[in-house]
């Protein structure tokens, strides 16, 4: 049995560079701090797949991009919304969308790997370039909202994604017993 060390990280990371991607996933994370932001923050994510860069095993890479849901004029949520639309959007008009709308949406990610090499990262999420075909998306659509939550969909998402939706304020005020937490 080969043990693994904690720090070591082996698994395939999505290359640095421009890559064309399609939105298959938003979860609502709920507030909480993190790591780099001490101040409990609402947060979501957004899971992106890359159908023309594929891991060995032929699948797409998938990659992930944490924000606020502010929807402020210099908010990333924002920013990523008009991207993902084509389209600008008023202060009154940006609250009208259907945020589940998105999945499915095409665009190019920015992908840069850490300094010490361990994680691939978001770096900037822009509109496809004109005539680029829209990809059909090869992983199953994930949508996941704490203010509705569908608990079906919440066993699909991974242990780590969990544990961080379980330290929410959300969750913690739905007051989900212990033994009722599906895994």
């Amino acid at each position: 049995m080969k043990l693994m060390d904690p720090k070591s990280n082996e698994f395939e990371k999505c290359p640095e560079g421009v890559h064309v991607a399609t939105l298959y996933q938003i979860v609502d994370l709920g507030t909480s701090a993190t790591h780099y932001d001490p101040e409990p923050k609402p947060r979501m994510r957004f899971g992106f797949e890359t159908p023309h860069e594929k891991r060995e095993d032929g699948k797409p890479f998938m990659i992930t991009k944490v924000m606020t849901k502010y929807l402020s004029q210099k908010a990333n949520l924002r920013k990523y919304i008009e991207t993902l639309m084509s389209k600008k959007y008023t202060d009154e008009t940006i609250t009208e969308v259907n945020i589940k709308d998105l999945i499915g949406k095409a665009c190019q990610i920015q992908v840069i790997h850490s300094e010490d090499g361990q994680f691939a990262n978001i770096e900037e999420i822009m509109p496809l370039t004109k005539g680029t075909e829209t990809p059909n998306l090869v992983n199953e659509p994930i949508y996941f909202d704490l203010e509705e939550p569908d608990m079906a969909v919440y066993e699909k998402l991974s242990d780590k994604t969990k544990e961080r939706i379980q330290l929410s304020s959300e969750w913690k005020k739905e007051g989900v017993p212990e033994d009722d937490i599906p895994f």
